[in-house]
């Protein structure tokens, strides 16, 4: 299993990637909160900016399902709780950490997200396959 390492609010972070199951419920969860906008992205041409109102819309409609990702990333992450440089698990004291401070949750959620799923949804991932099959255009339909 790989390991991904960052820093927040100068606390030092590893989490392990998830097993199998994990990672494709995980990467559901993902889509629930954040698909839509993909949806767009990759179906807009390059030249124009992420939709983020999109992503925003789709986080805060489907808020309920970041904590559930949240939590599957928790139970494979250590941190630095006293800032001695001694890791601790991190899932005993997630609300320690994020309790009412849910700004912290996304900048946690995007190293994981992007070290789990990164390569799945880009690059030769998922939407070069699509567009291989000729599921998906690289641009916008035009009418």
């Amino acid at each position: 299993m790989s390991t991904t390492e960052f820093e927040l609010e100068g606390r030092a972070f590893t989490v392990e990637s998830l097993g199998l199951d994990e990672s494709f419920a995980g990467l559901e969860i993902f889509g629930r909160v954040a698909g839509p906008a993909i949806a767009a992205a990759l179906l807009s041409d390059e030249s124009s900016k992420p939709n983020l109102g999109g992503l925003i819309q789709a986080a805060l409609l489907n808020a309920s399902q970041i904590p559930k990702l949240l939590r599957m990333f928790a139970k494979g992450a250590r941190f630095d709780r006293s800032r001695d440089g001694k890791m601790v698990l991190l899932e005993p004291f997630l609300d320690e950490v994020f309790g009412s401070r849910i700004e912290l949750v996304i900048p946690f959620l995007a190293p994981c997200v992007r070290a789990e799923f990164g390569a799945f949804l880009a690059g030769d991932g998922l939407a070069s396959l699509l567009m291989q099959a000729g599921f998906a255009s690289p641009t916008a339909p035009t009418d």
